[in-house]
């Protein structure tokens, strides 16, 4: 049997609720497979080799090797510096946690790749639903609903907001319209390519949460911005005519 090394030491003192929550996620033994699957898979789905990884976090090829397999485990320092070098965001690699806003949307990303899930707008809230294939690259061949919410917190006001739930609703919106977009932009693909690079985006886009939405509104909000100087500009020049 192959014994498995890790580069954390576990902290006894750890539990839910103090600043070390995210350690404690990653202490488990099986933990740190799912995290070399989640590098190896952002590190493909980039054309990148292992030994271009490595060579940007300062490690060789084979620890890279040894993080993808789940021999060792990263600590939490180098853990953010492959993060970096991938273009991604830490939560990307690891385990997702619950308990807030965010954790939940991982949750969602990963409920998505593993069992086909959609998520989509209805005029109860969001409905959740699981197809026989993954409906960004294939048909789907049969949707079956697993519920949807009416917005009503069956915990009560208190309750739901203990994680701050405020903020959920928004992000699962910016995540339904960003997969819609996605899907039209694919109907219009001509080649696999396009296909491919089109899922890539997507992709890079749940990666990089929730910075991809703060770049969004940054975005509009330059877009915005502009468009009220180049009015103003324009009245202003109307005058000297």
């Amino acid at each position: 049997m192959v014994e498995k090394n890790h580069d954390t030491v576990p902290d006894s003192n750890n539990s839910i609720g103090n600043s070390a929550t995210y350690r404690t996620d990653t202490e488990s033994d099986t933990a740190a497979l799912r995290m070399g699957e989640r590098i190896r898979r952002i590190r493909t789905a980039l054309n990148m080799s292992q030994t271009e990884l490595g060579a940007r976090v300062g490690l060789s090829a084979d620890r890279v090797q040894k993080y993808e397999n789940g021999f060792r485990k990263p600590r939490e320092d180098m853990l953010n510096k492959i993060a970096d070098a991938l273009g991604v965001e830490t939560m990307a690699l690891t385990d997702p946690i619950v308990t807030t806003p965010i954790g939940v949307m991982y949750a969602l990303f990963e409920i998505e790749k593993a069992y086909n899930a959609v998520v989509r707008k209805t005029d109860r809230g969001f409905e959740m639903s699981f197809t026989g294939t993954n409906s960004l690259s294939g048909t789907n061949s049969g949707t079956y609903a697993c519920g949807t919410s009416s917005g009503t917190n069956i915990y009560g006001t208190e309750q739901g907001s203990l994680y701050g739930s405020d903020s959920i609703d928004d992000y699962i919106l910016e995540w339904t319209l960003e997969r819609n977009h996605i899907e039209e932009k694919l109907r219009e693909a001509s080649s696999d390519e396009e296909k491919n690079n089109i899922i890539l985006e997507y992709d890079m886009w749940k990666w990089t949460f929730p910075r991809s939405v703060s770049e969004k509104i940054d975005t509009e909000k330059r877009k915005k911005l502009l468009k009220e100087k180049i009015e103003l500009l324009q009245f202003e020049l109307s005058k000297l005519l």
